[in-house]
């Protein structure tokens, strides 16, 4: 049997409910979505590209975590086309031609002001998680 556990301020957190009460307790910005409990899932195991990496960060540093482009379709010497200029953008942007939702009920979420610690009276919760 593996158990998965994260180490943090000298504390071993073993479930969701216990890392849930330390991210409030400690009024972390994380949210537990961003934990894996999974005891299946490979933590070590790194994205290896088998193509071409076209870009190191499209961002150019605007984000905390290069992104890159990698082409693994077009394996052929001298078929591999570079991507199209465009300008990275951290914030949705409107542009001519784009049609962009802004004022969609979908976009409106809860108002907890807990870190949506209650899950049965969360609006995000219920809208997204519950069929």
């Amino acid at each position: 049997m593996l158990i998965c556990c994260f180490y943090s301020g000298g504390r071993k957190l073993f479930t969701q409910a216990q890392i849930d009460n330390y991210l409030h307790e400690t009024k972390s910005k994380l949210t537990i979505e961003l934990f894996v409990l999974d005891n299946r899932v490979n933590l070590k195991q790194h994205y290896s590209p088998d193509g071409k990496l076209l870009d190191s960060d499209i961002s150019k540093g605007q984000e905390n975590v290069p992104i890159s482009i990698v082409n693994e379709v077009d394996k052929e010497p001298g078929k591999i086309e570079e991507p199209s200029a465009f300008t990275y953008r951290v914030e949705r942007t409107p542009v001519a031609g784009v049609n962009m939702v802004i004022n969609e009920p979908t976009m409106t979420c809860c108002t907890c002001t807990d870190g949506c610690r209650n899950r049965a009276k969360c609006a995000c919760m219920f809208f997204f998680f519950v069929e």
